[in-house]
Formats: C-alpha cells, structure tokens, sequence
C-alpha cells in the first residue's frame, strides 16, 4: 500500500465521524449539494484557479484527487469525504476554500447548516429555503435524466444555472442584515474559473 493511502486511511478513522464548519469542526447534518459542480472538493480538483487561491501542494491535490475517486466509487459519504478534505488542509486553507465554493454558489450555499448559523437564519427561513433547494434539485434531476447534452460542458452549465436562479431566491429571503453577514462569511473576492462564476448579485466585489 502507498504512503498517501496508507495516510488517507488512518485519516478516515481520525475524521470520518466529524462534522466541518468554515475552519473546523462544527454541528450540522450536511444537505445534499452533490448536484452542485463547486461543492469545495470538486472546486479544489477541477480549478487551477482555486487551488492557487487555496495554496495547496501536490501532495494535498493527490489526496484531495484521492478523496473524490473514493466518494464517487461509493466509498466515502459525502460527510466522510469533507471530514477528510478538512484533515487534509490548514485551518486557513480550508476556510479559504470555503469562502471560494460560497462565493461560486452565492445563494446556493445558504442551505449548508454552517452557513445559516453564521447568518443567524430563523427557523421559518430554514424552512422556505430547504423548500426552495429541494424543489430546484428535484427539478434539475428529473430534467437530467431525459435530456441529452452535447457535452459535459454544457450539461454542467445547466445545473449551475438552474440552482444559481434557486440560489437568489433564497438569497432574497434574506433580511440586509443577513446579506451583509453572508458577505462577510464569503471572505475576499476569490479568483473562480469562468464556469463557476456567479452571475447574481451575490458575489463579493471588494
């Protein structure tokens, strides 16, 4: 067995029970955001962008490359699989990775437990928003299975488009003070590849 497996497996038994907040362990049952191509592991294995933003090494992009073979081989649960992400990035590369995926998904990104406790969402609000992802993900999933796309490109242009309309519906369930916190979680503006950039309003511009 390889170093880097070898490692990847003693890391499971470390973190495969701990949920993750921004930079660190947190409470929260994480939603279904596997639809989603800027989920912060696919972020750090598809975009040279992001991993510039994030610094990571090569060791950490093979592990990170490791991770994601194992969750998409049913492996690893998505949970487990970000549990491991987090044990393998700094603290502060983490929280910066976050920030990126956040930033990408703008709205989107209101329905992680995280990101509601730090904009202080009230239950009814939680409710609206689970509401409003559940009913854009059923959507996409049943248009996915009958259309037919000329290429991964735009089949993945679809769903960003898609959950980026749910995204500023929920975004607009937001009070300004909520606003004004989510843009404060997002962090400074991350350079993002052209696919996941956000084309709503709620990308930070500082």
């Amino acid at each position: 067995m390889s170093t880097l497996m070898k490692w990847l497996s003693s890391l499971a038994l470390v973190v495969a029970v701990l949920p993750l907040g921004p930079s660190g362990p947190a409470s929260g049952t994480p939603p279904d955001v596997s639809l989603d191509p800027r989920t912060p592991l696919k972020l750090l294995t598809e975009a040279e962008e992001v991993q510039e933003e994030v610094k990571v090494t090569a060791d950490q992009r093979a592990a990170a490359g490791a991770i994601r073979q194992r969750l998409e081989r049913g492996q690893l649960s998505a949970e487990q699989a970000m549990n491991q992400l987090a044990a393998v990035l700094k603290p502060g590369q983490w929280k910066r990775l976050n920030e990126a995926s956040w930033q990408a998904r703008g709205g989107a990104a209101l329905i992680e437990p995280v990101v509601a406790s730090a904009v202080e969402l009230a239950d009814g609000q939680k409710r609206e928003l689970a509401e409003i992802w559940s009913a854009a993900t059923r959507e996409v999933r049943d248009h996915l299975e009958r259309a037919r796309f000329p290429s991964e490109t735009a089949r993945r242009a679809y769903i960003v488009k898609r959950l980026d309309q749910a995204g500023d519906r929920m975004l607009a369930l937001l009070t300004e003070q909520q606003q004004a916190r989510f843009r404060t979680l997002q962090g400074a503006k991350c350079v993002l590849p052209e696919w996941a950039r956000p084309v709503s309003r709620t990308a930070p511009d500082r």
